[in-house]
C-alpha cells in the first residue's frame, strides 16, 4: 500500500494525493500517525486545530473520496516518531542504522527513547487511546477506516540490556535455581541478581554463545509482549480488531528450502535485511561469523531470484520434499519437532555442517529417520549453487 503522509502535505494537496494513491493500490491508502507530530508539550495532543494535523479531516476526506483509509501507529528512524519531550530520557534504547553496504563489520547507531522508561510507555498509551477513541467515529463501514494496526519497528532492534529486575525474575522463573543455571552454562553464578548485570550476560556469551543469545532473545521478546499486551487492550477498549505488523514471519512455500538458523541474527520484520545480535552495541564473534554466511548466502540467493528461508518461521507444506538447514550443533526444541515431523512424513534433510545436537535446554535431540549430513562442508565461494545441489 501507498504511504500518505498527511502532516507534510499542505490541506489543498491532500484531495489529488489521495486519489494518485488509490489509484496505484488495490487495498486502499496506508496513513502512518506519528506520535511526535501531535503532543509537542507532554500530556497536551493536537489532532484538531493545526490544519496540517487533521487526522479526523484526513478520515473525512477519505470517505468522501470514498478511498478506504489503513492507520498504522508505531516507530521508525524519523525523530517525529517521538515528542521531543521524550529524547532525553533515560533509559535509552540503542538501535542499528540502516546502511547501503551489503558486507560491513561496524554498525552504526542511534538512541532513541525507550519503553522502559515509564514515562514514555504512559506518554505513548494515553496518545494512542486519544487516538483510537477519535479514529473509532470513522471505522468501516459508516466510515472510511477499514483497520488499525502497530509496529514496533525500531523498538525490536533495541540493542541494549533488559532491566535487571525483569532479567532477574525471568531466569529463576525459567529455571528454578541458580544451580540448574550454572549447570546449563558452566558458570559460577551466587545468584540470578549477579547474572542480570551486564558482565552476567557477557560471562553466559562466553560459555555457551548459541543458548545465550536464545535466551537474550526470548527475554526481549517477553518484554515486548507485555508491553504489546498493554496496547494490545487499548485496541479492544476502542472495539478495533488488534492487528500487529510485529508479526512472525509466514511460513517459508515451495517444494525445496534452504533454511538458516536465525538464532544468532536480528532480522528486519520484512526479512529483507538482517544484522548480528547485538548486545550493548557489540558484536560477539560467534553471531559475526553467523551474519557473514548469511550474507553470503543471501547474495548468492539474488543470482538465482531465491531469497533464505529462516529457521525460526519455516515450516514445510504439503509439496515440500527437501530442505537444506545451515545451523550449529545447536536449535530450539521447536525447529527439532517440526524437522522430525517433515523427515517422519517423508521429506528430506540435509545438515552440510552435521546434524545439531542439543536444544536450548542443553537436551539431546533424537532424529527418528536419520537426516543426511556426510561430509562436513566448507563455506567458500559458490555454498549456495552448491546446497541447491541436493535438491536434484
Amino acid at each position: 500500500m501507498q504511504f500518505f503522509d498527511y502532516s507534510n502535505l499542505p490541506t489543498g494537496d491532500w484531495t489529488a494525493h489521495l486519489q494518485e494513491l488509490n489509484r496505484t493500490s488495490s487495498r486502499g491508502v496506508l496513513v502512518r500517525v506519528f506520535w511526535g507530530d501531535h503532543e509537542t508539550l507532554q500530556g497536551v495532543r493536537d489532532f484538531h486545530s493545526k490544519s496540517r494535523l487533521k487526522l479526523e479531516k484526513v478520515c473525512s476526506l477519505a470517505q468522501s473520496l470514498q478511498i478506504p483509509l489503513h492507520i498504522r501507529f508505531g516507530f521508525n528512524e524519523e525523530m517525529r516518531s517521538f515528542p521531543n519531550w521524550t529524547h532525553q530520557l533515560a533509559p535509552q534504547a540503542l538501535v542499528p542504522c540502516k546502511t547501503e553496504e551489503e558486507l560491513i563489520s561496524q554498525w552504526e547507531f542511534i538512541r532513541v527513547p525507550s519503553f522502559r522508561n515509564e514515562e514514555v510507555r504512559r506518554g505513548f498509551t494515553g496518545f494512542l487511546a486519544e487516538a483510537l477513541s477519535l479514529l473509532s467515529l470513522h471505522r468501516a463501514p459508516e466510515g472510511s477506516l477499514q483497520s488499525v494496526s502497530f509496529d514496533w519497528g525500531i523498538l525490536r532492534s533495541d540493542s541494549c540490556q533488559l532491566d535487571p529486575l525483569f532479567i532477574e525474575k525471568e531466569l529463576s522463573q525459567r529455571y528454578g535455581s541458580i544451580e540448574r543455571f550454572n549447570s546449563l552454562f558452566q558458570t559460577n553464578f551466587n545468584n540470578f541478581q549477579s547474572v542480570s548485570k551486564p558482565s552476567g550476560l557477557k560471562t553466559m556469551m562466553n560459555k555457551r554463545p548459541w543458548i545465550a543469545f536464545w535466551e537474550y532473545k526470548s527475554l526481549k521478546a517477553k518484554m515486548l509482549q507485555i508491553w504489546e499486551d498493554e496496547i494490545k487492550a487499548l485496541f479492544e477498549q476502542a472495539k478495533f480488531p488488534w492487528l500487529s505488523s510485529s508479526v512472525s514471519f509466514a511460513p517459508a512455500t515451495g517444494v525445496n528450502s534452504i533454511v538458516v538458523d536465525d538464532t544468532l541474527l536480528e532480522l528486519n520484520d520484512d526479512q529483507s535485511g538482517f544484522h548480528p545480535v547485538l548486545v550493548q552495541g557489540e558484536v560477539d564473534p560467534n553471531s559475526l561469523r553467523a551474519f557473514r554466511v548469511a550474507e553470503m548466502l543471501k547474495t548468492e540467493a539474488a543470482s538465482f531470484c531465491e531469497e533464505l528461508c529462516w529457521l525460526s518461521s519455516w515450516a514445510p507444506t504439503s509439496e515440500s520434499k527437501a530442505c537444506v538447514v545451515i545451523c550449529s550443533k545447536f536449535i530450539t526444541r521447536k525447529a527439532h519437532v517440526t524437522l522430525n515431523a517433515f523427515l517422519e512424513s517423508g521429506g528430506k534433510v540435509v545438515f552440510p555442517f552435521g546434524a545439531p545436537k542439543w536444544d536450548e535446554n542443553m537436551e539431546s535431540l533424537q532424529w527418528k529417520s536419520g537426516p543426511s549430513t556426510g561430509q562436513l562442508w566448507e563455506v567458500k565461494e559458490n555454498f549456495y549453487e552448491k546446497l541447491r545441489g541436493c535438491f536434484l
